[in-house]
């Protein structure tokens, strides 16, 4: 139990229920009774510091994953950006010629994609 808890105050509680009435027996065991459900929750229950700190603690775990994340899409976008260099307003030129260099090469000629390659980047 953390210093912030309040305390159950067993004592004022049982005068408190002789002065409604409540015979002796039945107030003590009654007060006991609200003692130990108290004291068996005690543990599970948070405080506002407890509150706090997993506030804090949060707060900096989503900072690390956003960081992370920024990184990762940092990465991401430099690769499609070579992806899009690589490709560029002129693929489909390069796919046709690619296409047209296949369909009209002869049965037993090597078109291969060496060749093809080095087509492809002529202009």
């Amino acid at each position: 139990m953390s210093a912030s808890m309040p305390v159950f105050d067993t004592l004022k509680s049982a005068d408190t229920l002789l002065a409604a009435g409540v015979p002796e027996v039945q107030a003590r065991a009654t007060v006991q009774i609200m003692a130990d459900a108290l004291e068996s929750n005690m543990d599970r229950l948070a405080t506002k510091d407890d509150l706090k700190m997993l506030g804090v603690e949060l707060r900096g775990e989503m900072k690390l994953l956003s960081s992370d994340l920024g990184r990762r899409m940092d990465k991401i976008e430099a690769e499609l950006g070579h992806v899009k260099w690589m490709s560029g307003p002129a693929a489909p030129n390069c796919l046709a010629r690619h296409a047209s260099q296949f369909a009209t090469s002869k049965p037993g000629t090597r078109a291969n994609s060496r060749t093809l390659l080095v087509t492809s980047v002529k202009p």
